[in-house]
């Protein structure tokens, strides 16, 4: 493991491992949590909106006065479709904000959380006509006059706190060079999302997360449907019904549809209606489609090829990649005719990921950064991602490390800082 194996102790990684296995036990998980809103107090209620590109004009690295023990120092603001992110990094919370133009000046208006915790609340940001507003509307990017001024608020209460963020510098060159990839379609339901994990909600929410990517699980019902769904089986963990407990693969969709919800009430979406909204409500760049059942295999090659060529005709530059997590798997891929040209991701050893000419290798981060492995794929015309990784200490190592172009993570937002404040 190279020198990531001197700087983490092997009791403390043993911990987090044990932690991150048990996390996926079969246990009751909490409800979700829905972010507050302003409702009829918002500002942004009758004003022009804020358009992606003068949103994309605001993006930085933005020094913070006030609120450093919930914030730190140091954001780092993104633009994304329909809205501006900014990520943090004393507790990686986030910023989530829509924007308006008010005059000469931006409103931005939104919620913030502690991925960690349950911690959130609203805020309201602006920038003034002379600290960068004027500019910024007028075709200017952010410079060091640019500063953004307002309030953080505790739960659905109007924002008290002052809180004030100055531009110190652009986003770095690179900083399209890695993928960040949202586990199971923006998260988990441990982590009290406000919609379900493998939901479509959640998967409209990833880019506010910090992703520009998706790990999305695929399972087949009985009438050849492939469906969104994590474990093997339907239990309470996941899913609420009388009528929906036992193996996915056992159920028609039309049971599925008609009794059984995901724990917000939403339904277990098709993987085609999944695809449909990724392409026609959200920029990600990258969807994984973690294929778990060998039966799956022709209905996800028929959807992957038609969503590639639907993205395409749209002038979306987006990544669907085949996932190949076991041997099974592989083997339904390889004896099915239209899988020729298909992209893969394989998460096999590197020889197999040669044998079958997959784009993607996607080894378990336990395994360490594997450099020399990574750079030798990466000089084929290959990538590595690594899953799955959640903590910033860990997150921070591969990237000084590893010779990774994507990772996984539960928590989008603290990838997102470490690697956009560097």
């Amino acid at each position: 493991m190279g020198t990531l194996s001197r700087a983490l102790p092997s009791a403390r990684f043993l911990i987090v491992s044990l932690q991150l296995a048990l996390s996926g036990c079969g246990v009751q998980q909490p409800n979700l949590l829905t972010a507050p809103d302003f409702g009829d107090r918002s500002e942004l209620i009758g004003l022009p909106a804020l358009t992606d590109l003068q949103a994309a004009r605001l993006e930085g690295i933005y020094e913070i006065e006030g609120q450093g023990e919930l914030l730190g120092k140091t954001a780092v603001l993104r633009a994304r479709r329909g809205g501006i992110s900014i990520f943090t990094g004393k507790t990686y919370s986030y910023l989530a904000l829509k924007g308006g133009v008010r005059g000469q000046e931006v409103v931005l208006e939104g919620h913030w959380r502690a991925p960690f915790t349950t911690e959130l609340g609203l805020t309201r940001l602006t920038v003034a006509e002379g600290e960068g507003g004027s500019a910024v509307l007028g075709g200017a990017n952010a410079d060091t006059s640019t500063t953004l001024r307002g309030r953080l608020g505790s739960g659905s209460e109007d924002p008290q706190d002052v809180i004030t963020l100055r531009y110190q510098r652009a986003i770095g060159p690179s900083s399209d060079a890695l993928r960040i990839v949202a586990h199971r379609g923006g998260g988990r339901n441990a982590d009290r999302l406000p919609h379900a994990e493998n939901s479509l909600g959640l998967l409209r929410l990833a880019e506010i997360f910090g992703a520009d990517g998706v790990e999305l699980d695929v399972r087949i019902t009985t009438d050849g449907v492939p469906v969104l769904f994590h474990d093997e089986n339907f239990s309470p963990r996941l899913v609420k019904g009388e009528f929906c407990l036992g193996p996915v693969a056992k159920y028609s969709y039309r049971h599925i549809e008609a009794f059984c919800e995901l724990k917000n009430g939403e339904e277990v979406p098709k993987l085609e209606d999944a695809l449909r909204t990724i392409v026609d409500e959200t920029g990600l760049r990258l969807v994984w489609l973690d294929v778990k059942d060998p039966g799956a295999v022709a209905a996800v090659l028929a959807l992957q090829k038609r969503f590639l060529m639907e993205a395409d005709s749209k002038g979306r530059s987006l990544e669907i990649l085949f996932g190949l997590p076991t041997e099974e798997v592989v083997q339904a891929f390889q004896a099915e005719p239209s899988h020729t040209g298909a992209v893969s991701l394989c998460e096999l050893t590197p020889a197999r990921v040669r044998e079958l000419d997959a784009r993607i290798w996607a080894p378990r981060w336990t395994l360490g950064p594997q450099r020399e492995e990574a750079e030798r794929l990466r000089a084929e015309g290959r990538k590595t991602f690594v899953w799955t990784l959640d903590q910033g200490e860990f997150i921070q190592a591969f990237l000084e490390e590893g010779a990774i172009d994507g990772l996984v993570t539960n928590y989008p937002s603290v990838a997102a800082y470490l690697y956009y404040v560097r």
